[in-house]
């Protein structure tokens, strides 16, 4: 309670500084939440897609399917279990390759713009003799076309790498599903978080039922170029 000489403790006073508490534990009891359920979400997502890939590499007789539990490198090899990805006239080869070295570069382009934008900036409020210039319309209009440029970049980044991740899982799934059932894992693994990795592992345990039946698997376009899944009415996924 805080003390008030004309009236003795002062109870408003006293609420505030409780609320202030409890505001206060409010948010970090939230922020704490959060932080578990993004840890929770990341080791879910680790773990299922790790074992699925892992499960599915073995199937097909892959020796380094090990590369399924270390990062970075998982996502190379997600790529390489899809496979080559067939156009009409081209052929996208190595796309785990691609998985990997789209986002470093994406990273690279951004850092780079950035420190350009920081250099252009302080070029354009700064005169020829060195001193300050009051060019704020300047420097407002240069922000705005700059974050007008990096969210246009951003929206094309994410479509080409999702639409690569969608041709990959598909391919992936198609072994072991309908094709249009993979189409629809392989697009919703995209929008809704750790539909992805469930897909993978519940393939991961059907290209491991497959193999202790003595099918072989081989990777996707081997041979006949069809993926060897044979549809069924009783199928789900």
């Amino acid at each position: 309670m805080l003390y008030n000489d004309f009236y003795g403790y002062d109870e408003f006073n006293t609420v505030f500084v409780y609320d202030d508490h409890n505001i206060l534990a409010t948010v970090l009891v939230i922020y704490m939440v959060l932080i578990g359920a993004v840890l929770i979400g990341a080791i879910t997502d680790y773990l299922f897609r790790g074992f699925g890939m892992y499960k599915i590499g073995k199937a097909e007789g892959r020796d380094n399917a090990w590369l399924a539990f270390v990062p970075f490198a998982r996502t190379y090899f997600q790529g390489e279990l899809g496979g080559e990805i067939r156009f009409r006239e081209r052929t996208l080869k190595k796309p785990g390759i691609w998985l990997v070295i789209i986002p470093v570069i994406v990273n690279v382009a951004v850092v780079a713009g950035y420190f350009m934008y920081f250099i252009v900036t302080m070029i354009s409020v700064m005169g020829s003799d060195g001193f300050y210039h009051n060019n704020i319309e300047e420097g407002i209009l240069g922000m705005i076309v700059f974050f007008i440029i990096v969210l246009v970049a951003g929206v094309a980044y994410q479509a080409v790498i999702h639409v690569l991740y969608v041709l990959v899982n598909h391919q992936i799934y198609e072994r072991y599903t309908s094709r249009n059932m993979s189409i629809v894992h392989a697009v919703l693994g995209t929008v809704i978080p750790l539909y992805e990795p469930v897909c993978m592992f519940i393939f991961g345990r059907r290209a491991e039922r497959q193999n202790a039946a003595g099918q072989e698997i081989p990777p996707y376009g081997q041979d006949s170029g069809q993926p060897v899944y044979e549809e069924r009415e009783d199928s789900g996924k």
